[in-house]
């Protein structure tokens, strides 16, 4: 039976989840164009090790990617900002609903903030 909640706790020989190999395979070119020494093997070796951590650990994540792809101290030291370049998430505003706001506060949205009342 399966069920729709996330394995964080997979055992070595279970899959990785669907589109997680492309991804590495993705970021190994992106670091090879960047000069980094990639090898079949460290990929493979990448995959292999994301097995046995929890992918929601986006610690464990990056560092099981840079013992993997990092084999000189200059790669070592720019991984970071490869990886963040690579695998940024795009953090966005919440927008509001407006069917749950009262409509005077969608009148304000339209027009402008109202202006506030200065002390008398």
């Amino acid at each position: 039976m399966m069920n729709n909640v996330p394995n964080t706790s997979r055992q070595p020989h279970e899959a990785l989840p669907p589109g997680i190999t492309g991804e590495i395979v993705a970021f190994a070119g992106f670091l090879k164009a960047r000069g980094y020494k990639v090898f079949q093997s460290s990929i493979l070796d990448s995959l292999r090790s994301l097995r046995n951590i929890a992918l929601s650990s986006r610690t464990d994540f990056f560092n099981v990617l840079r013992v993997n792809f990092a084999s000189s101290d200059i790669e070592w030291a720019q991984f970071g900002d490869l990886f963040e370049a690579f695998f940024k998430v795009k953090k966005e505003e919440p927008q509001e609903d407006e069917s749950l706001l009262p409509s005077n506060r969608i009148d304000e949205r339209k027009e402008g903030a109202p202006e506030e009342l200065a002390p008398e």
